[in-house]
């Protein structure tokens, strides 16, 4: 290495607030040079090799950049030297969020706008701290599947900034999926679990388990998880994933199981992080968990609204088996057993540590399919229906210790999705019935009718309002709404 192309590889260093863990193996992000400017980010790949240079460490990083509209996804590779400050390890959620803070910091140009501020004075941690305030307003809204006759693959996204102030489709999922857990991991990654490929009444319900990472646009497939389930919810915490709920598809492969010796597992948890640290199947296992309750007898839930309050995971109303019925089939006369639900405002909390369920207080209304998200701190769920199968409008919040009833949509829906995007609660998509399903007519069968309205909730004016500008690409229900931070 000269000193022309050490003095070159000099340039894209780049300030840590931590020292850089990455080493030979490791899954990174990096910084590469531009012609036009100043270093930027959208790399990613393997270390190979770590060398040393007069002026420090460098890594040698077999590098993957995307081919800008190529479908299927495909990438370019080639070998890229670059500083050790550069390469920042996808594993590590610490990594992650300062990956993002340096990609911010570039794009936006934080040090010729603070410089009229801070003089000569150069302080990149300054810029460093101030990105820490803007990750969650630089968000791209993206849109995962959805449903409407048929399940669709695709990917869209709406960037944060007003340069791509439309709908742009971003890839297509691995395989469909509906109805399934998702959970953020870390930042910038969403994982999905389980679900159903079609609708439930013709479709195969799933075990398996895909992240998304935004950072790499990268899909990568998880351990499967030990029983198929859709309509399941979960939440990460702590590097483990939870997934709670659903309908069972099918008995896990234990002889001891499979005789009711033991009860299915209500949850399954797995440990990224030591997964990812030790490696190996073993390590990599879904662990199922039993429902272990405090003064109270709940059973199992399908299609309950989840979030992470106060270290807890909240567990919101949903449908729970209630009785079994005998339903003779009208074409060959035999009987099978049909499970009956009921729709519940019943609530309750689990606790990671112990393992162990308690009850919280109720909901003010009963509702299953809700949308739901955690908004500062707190779990927002709206819509849904309710016992009745009526569509609902309302929504409320619940903040660690009580339901706090929040103003009621424009547009009722059921099945739709919410997230939090650049500081907002959103809600896309969803269905709804002829007169909002608050009427019932004798011998007519309501119809479902899909929507394509974006809804945001305002706190100056404590109302939902309809954004007339950002309705969805295609109008259907059971979609995920995710804001992640992206790269480009």
């Amino acid at each position: 290495m000269d000193g022309a192309e050490e003095e070159d590889l000099r340039r894209l260093a780049v300030c840590r607030l931590a020292p850089s863990p990455a080493k030979v193996g490791d899954k990174v992000a990096i910084f590469t040079s531009s012609s036009e400017g100043p270093p930027e980010p959208g790399a990613w790949g393997a270390v190979t090799s770590i060398v040393a240079g007069a002026r420090g460490r460098y890594a040698v990083v077999r590098c993957k950049r995307t081919i800008r509209g190529a479908y299927p996804l495909s990438y370019a590779e080639s070998d890229v030297l670059v500083p050790l400050s550069c390469a920042f390890d996808l594993r590590k959620a610490e990594c992650r969020r300062e990956y993002v803070l340096h990609s911010l910091n570039r794009s936006l140009g934080l040090p010729a706008l603070l410089s009229p501020k801070l003089g000569d004075i150069d302080a990149p941690e300054i810029c460093l701290n101030v990105a820490k305030h803007l990750v969650g307003y630089c968000q791209s809204l993206m849109i995962f599947s959805g449903y409407r006759a048929k399940t669709f693959e695709s990917v869209f996204c709406r960037h944060f900034s007003r340069r791509k102030a439309y709908w742009y489709n971003v890839g297509k999922l691995p395989s469909s999926r509906i109805d399934a857990a998702v959970m953020f991991p870390a930042p910038g990654a969403v994982v999905f679990a389980g679900g159903v490929d079609d609708h439930p009444s013709v479709g195969t319900p799933l075990k398996t388990v895909a992240s998304y990472d935004a950072l790499t646009a990268e899909w990568v497939n998880l351990p499967e998880m030990g029983i198929r389930r859709h309509g399941c919810c979960g939440a990460a915490l702590g590097g483990r994933l939870f997934v709670f709920g659903g309908c069972y598809a099918e008995l896990p492969f234990n002889p001891a199981m499979a005789e009711g010796d033991v009860d299915v597992p209500f949850y399954e948890c797995l440990d990224l992080s030591r997964a990812q640290e030790e490696g190996g199947e073993a390590a990599a296992a879904w662990e199922p968990g039993s429902k272990v309750s405090v003064d109270f007898d709940m059973s199992d839930r399908l299609f309950a609204a989840c979030g992470v309050v106060k270290g807890r995971i909240v567990l919101a109303g949903g449908e729970i088996p209630r009785a079994y019925t005998s339903v003779r089939n009208r074409y060959t006369f035999d009987y099978h057993m049909h499970t009956v639900y009921e729709v519940v405002s019943a609530c309750e909390a689990f606790d990671p540590e112990t393992r162990v369920f308690e009850p919280i207080p109720g909901m003010e209304f009963a509702r299953v399919g809700a949308a739901h998200c955690v908004w500062k701190g707190r779990l927002l769920v709206a819509g849904g229906q309710d016992e009745h199968g009526m569509t609902l409008g309302s929504s409320e919040v619940y903040d660690g210790e009580s339901w706090i009833r929040l103003p009621d949509l424009n547009q009722a829906r059921f099945h739709a999705s919410l997230c939090v995007w650049n500081g907002v609660p959103t809600i896309i998509g969803g269905s709804f019935k002829d007169n909002g399903g608050a009427m019932f007519t004798p011998g007519k069968t309501p119809g479902v009718h899909f929507t394509d309205k974006v809804e945001q909730f305002s706190e100056e004016e404590n109302r939902w309002v309809l954004c007339k500008n950002l309705r969805m690409p295609v109008a259907f229900h059971a979609c995920v709404a995710t804001a992640l931070n992206r790269t480009d």
